[in-house]
Formats: structure tokens, sequence, C-alpha cells
């Protein structure tokens, strides 16, 4: 008689889950098992185990590494909304399967984090490295304006919304996500992006069109308020021949700053070959050429206030720029106030981009009102 030992498949059947705790009152860690050790094993359910376990409690999630580096594979959704206070510590690759746009177009991000109130997602080791695995998205069959005939498919890498506040992201590497790298909106605060390298390569682009140039961003801020990034290296190139005159040439746009915002920094951002460096970007969250909501909050507000912009170096090729501020097609009179650049320096590209303050025809509500832009401190090399 033939007996089916159920033990011999646990490794891919169950989850082991390490709980430990040091005294009554301290909050709990939880490791996570080692990855299954297969792409097509969705290891996702190890990591979101121990985040509903542990993240309750501001517990810590350990991601341990291994000695092999086998990356923890992501098939689905990595959801940080049970966290409260939580310290998400990943010590260990990730891999975000090549084969789910359909699912992922759904989902609208591959890390959610809604409603939660204190998280910290960190690299103590500096191994933490999420490979988007994108490559196969950015040269998909493209009708004129996107992915399937619209301009909202794919997700963000992490979507950070419906009122999270208290939001520390540090020493993260991420490569070639779908489209957003950082999206910050639904009434966001106290987020701070720290100590990050970010970069896009082979995506497909096309020299002037503004939806292939513009699908991959760094950081995208739209009601939100309180927000810092700090100390963050992107560097965006693409397959083709594109900005900056060769195969390699920039895409993207580092740092977008929609309408509903306030106290928005910037310091200390190197962003490489991008055609944007910082800019106050209206109607890039919910309309026009540049965005596309795609099931995401469309901002409420107006405003667009204190945004200080401090050691930016820009290298951003033929037809790039630093800074300045465009209207992507937005239909309603918006304020612009006290928004500064302090300390830019321009290795390649233009320094400002400045659009239409005014009505143009044919769309008689296109433009902005109350526009206070201040540059100090421009270096250009």
């Amino acid at each position: 008689m033939f007996h089916l030992h159920l033990t011999t498949l646990l490794p891919i059947l169950s989850i082991r889950l390490t709980l430990s705790t040091s005294a009554p009152n301290t909050p709990p860690t939880c490791t996570v098992p080692p990855p299954n050790g297969y792409e097509l094993i969705d290891d996702t359910p190890l990591i979101n185990t121990a985040i509903a376990t542990c993240g309750p409690f501001s517990g810590t999630i350990l991601i341990p590494s291994s000695p092999t580096t086998t990356p923890y594979s992501i098939r689905s959704q990595i959801d940080l909304t049970p966290c409260a206070h939580c310290d998400i510590q990943l010590e260990a690759p990730l891999l975000v399967s090549r084969d789910e746009w359909t699912y992922w177009n759904a989902a609208h991000s591959i890390i959610k984090l809604s409603n939660v109130s204190g998280a910290t997602i960190r690299s103590l080791t500096g191994k933490g490295g999420i490979d988007g695995n994108a490559v196969d998205y950015y040269w998909r069959e493209r009708w004129p304006w996107g992915y399937g005939g619209g301009m909202n498919d794919g997700p963000h890498f992490m979507h950070i919304t419906n009122s999270s506040s208290n939001i520390f992201v540090e020493g993260l590497s991420v490569w070639n996500v779908p489209r957003r790298f950082f999206r910050i909106d639904g009434g966001a605060r106290d987020v701070l992006l720290k100590d990050l390298d970010l970069r896009v390569r082979d995506q497909w682009n096309v020299f002037g069109n503004a939806v292939e140039e513009s699908e991959s961003f760094g950081v995208e801020v739209a009601d939100a308020r309180d927000i810092s990034i700090v100390d963050v290296s992107m560097d965006f190139r693409c397959a083709r021949d594109g900005r900056g005159g060769e195969v390699g040439g920039g895409v993207g746009v580092c740092v977008a700053i929609d309408r509903g915002t306030s106290n928005i920094t910037v310091e200390n951002l190197n962003c490489v070959r991008a055609i944007a460096g910082v800019a106050v970007m209206i109607g890039t969250s919910d309309f026009g050429p540049l965005g596309g909501s795609g099931g995401r909050d469309i901002p409420v507000g107006h405003d667009v206030q204190d945004v200080l912009v401090k050691n930016l170096t820009y290298g951003g090729g033929i037809g790039g720029w630093a800074t300045g501020w465009a209207n992507a097609i937005e239909f309603r009179n918006e304020t612009v106030r006290n928004v500064v650049w302090d300390g830019v320096e321009v290795l390649d590209g233009s320094p400002v981009l400045l659009g239409e303050c005014a009505d143009v025809l044919p769309f008689p509500m296109l433009n902005c009102i109350g526009l206070e832009v201040w540059m100090v401190g421009l270096l250009l090399t």
C-alpha cells in the first residue's frame, strides 16, 4: 500500500512563522521563514502572515537574508494595513513576478499602506533590494495612449494612502518597477523617504511621446502633507534613443508634486537621466498625458504650497529640465505659492520649465493663481 506523507510537502504548503518575545510588554518579533525557492511559488503569504501576527502590536517583522541569497518571490500584494507602529526589516532580496500583469493592474500597487498609523520599512544591512522585474512590462505592446488602450494600467511599487501617517522608508534599493516607485496621496501625512536608490533600465521610450517618456516616476505626491524626501538617488534610463541622444537616454520624472499638497521637502537628491527633476506638475495624478488615476485616489485639493527643494543635482540630457512647474491639462484654477529651489546643480539639460500661468484657449481654465516661486543658488556645469 502506498502512503503519502504530507510532511514532505510542508516546506511548500505551510507557513512556519517564528514568533519571539523577550518580556510580556516587549513588542513581538516575527521572523519570516525562508523563501520557497521557486519563482512560480508565491512567498508573499509568508510576509503577510508575519505582518498580520506582529504588525498590530508594534512588532518587528524580520525578512532575513539567507546564505543562498534566494529572493522571495512576490506574486501577490504585500499588505501593510495591519501595521500599527511596526518595524519591517528587509534584509533579503524580493523579486516581483513578471507574468502577472493582469493581477497587478487590478491590485494597483505591489506594497500597500492604507490607513496605516506608524510603519517603518528599512534595511539595516543594505541587502534589502527589490527587483520590480518589469522589463517585460516596459516592452509590452502599446496603443497610442498606453497599455491596453488606456493610460492607467500598471501598479505602483509602494502606495501610501487613505490617511496613512508616520511612515518611514529607509535604506532600500529598488529597480525596474512598472510605473511609480512611490505614490503618496489620499490624505497621507508625515512620510519620510530616506537613503534610497531607485533605478530604471531598459524602459521602452519613444522620444517626444509624453505618455511613454513619463511612465516612470520616482515619487508622486498629491493630497498629502508633511512629506520629506532626503538623500535619494534616482537613475532612469531607456532602451532606445531618448533624451540624452543615445541608447540609455533619459526617461521619467524624479519627483512630481501635484495639487492638494503642502510642506514638501526634497533634500540632497541626485536625479540622473530623467526628463524632469523636481517639479510642480498639476494634473498628473488624475488626468493628462503624464498621469492617469487607474483606480487611485483623485486629488480633491487645489493648492500647492510650502515646497522646499534643497541641494538637487540634475543631469537629464537633451530636452530635460531640472525644476519648474507644468499643467497637464488641468481644467480648474489652481494656486501655487511659496515654492523654493535652493542649491540646484544642472549637469545637463535645462534648469527650469515654466508652464503657462494664464488663460490658454481652447481651455479657458488652464491657469494658476497666486504663483510664488523662488530659485536661489543655481549652478550650471
